[in-house]
């Protein structure tokens, strides 16, 4: 990988062509992830830890970025992923985006609450995400 011109927010990827931007775009979650697997940074302090990741809408259903920060956690000596059942592109919505987690519900539960206990349900150590709110 060649060295990014901005390391933002996917957003941005899909956001500066519209406005004739031409940059390489690259989300601190792939820049992190390759800079793991090129050598520049050493994970070497073990972590005795079950972590489940919650996939965030906007970096993995629009900009396919699902790996990278598995394989971010992955790094860390003595970590163990556990994927919850709605993940990767089936992943199931935190409620954050909109501000869904603000609205109430008028049949069911809130989508924040039934995403955090389909976590919690894992008995997780950590629950990771990349999104706002879990």
């Amino acid at each position: 990988m060649s060295r990014p011109a901005l390391i933002v927010s996917t957003f941005l990827r899909t956001s500066i062509p519209k406005f004739g931007g031409n940059y390489e775009v690259v989300h601190h979650t792939e820049y992190i992830t390759n800079l793991i697997e090129s050598g520049r940074i050493k994970l070497s302090k073990e972590k005795r830890a079950k972590i489940t990741y919650h996939d965030s809408c906007y970096l993995g259903r629009y900009n396919k970025v699902y790996d990278q920060p598995r394989d971010a956690i992955r790094a860390i000596p003595g970590v163990e992923i556990e994927e919850m059942k709605r993940s990767r592109d089936r992943g199931f919505c935190c409620g954050a985006g909109g501000a869904r987690m603000f609205m109430e519900e008028p049949v069911g539960k809130r989508v924040n609450i039934e995403r955090t206990e389909e976590a919690l349900a894992l008995k997780p150590d950590v629950i990771s995400t990349r999104a706002p709110s879990v």
